[in-house]
């Protein structure tokens, strides 16, 4: 049950605490009120600004000239040449390169990040449906699967971005993990970049 702490402000007099909660202080209140205290939760994962700063890559493999086509129900493999960086990681990831030979490469056994893949894409048909995929290979294949949607006109440019929250265990670390898209129709895509964010280091 969550403790409560009642706070009751008397006009020219010191605040009164009918009940503490825990050991914690309260200080008077300005007005007649009562103030309730939730015991604090835990501590959330850091975000963009956390600890261990972030990675973005661009890369120039497609272009809106120069497409990744992909082909109803076939499962594509994108390619990622980088072309330019913004690099603001910090210890221990500090020098690391994510992408590999067009792999997603982990710095350690038990890191934990997040990957945001941006790109634009068009297609003929509407509500075309495009699944990302992270497959490390192994008995586990895929470790993340993530679904976006061509939901307005067709025939016009749009930006789509999937979000990965991967997790560099065992299979992960050794083969490293290659993207898919896979497209339930005919549909084009390009200027892909990702942005690479440690949540934990090992």
């Amino acid at each position: 049950m969550m403790n409560v702490c009642i706070e009751v402000a008397r006009p020219k007099q010191e605040t009164e605490i009918i009940r503490a909660c825990n050991t914690k202080v309260v200080k008077p209140h300005p007005q007649n009120s009562i103030i309730e205290l939730a015991e604090k939760g835990p501590r959330g994962i850091k975000g963009e600004s956390g600890a261990y700063g972030y990675q973005l890559l661009n890369s120039d493999s497609y272009s809106q000239g120069s497409p990744l086509v992909l082909l109803a129900g076939v499962r594509t493999a994108v390619n990622f040449n980088i072309t330019s960086q913004i690099d603001e990681l910090q210890d221990p990831f500090t020098g690391h390169n994510f992408i590999s030979d067009n792999k997603i490469d982990p710095l350690a056994l038990d890191d934990v990040y997040s990957i945001r893949m941006n790109f634009k894409g068009e297609t003929s048909v509407v509500n075309t449906s495009l699944l990302g995929q992270i497959d490390i290979g192994g008995t586990q294949k895929n470790i993340e699967n993530q679904r976006v949607k061509f939901d307005k006109d067709v025939g016009i440019s749009l930006d789509f971005s999937m979000q990965f929250t991967v997790f560099a265990k065992d299979t992960f670390e050794q083969n490293e993990g290659q993207i898919y898209i896979t497209a339930s129709q005919d549909s084009e895509l390009w200027d892909f970049n990702l942005l690479f964010i440690p949540l934990s280091a090992a």
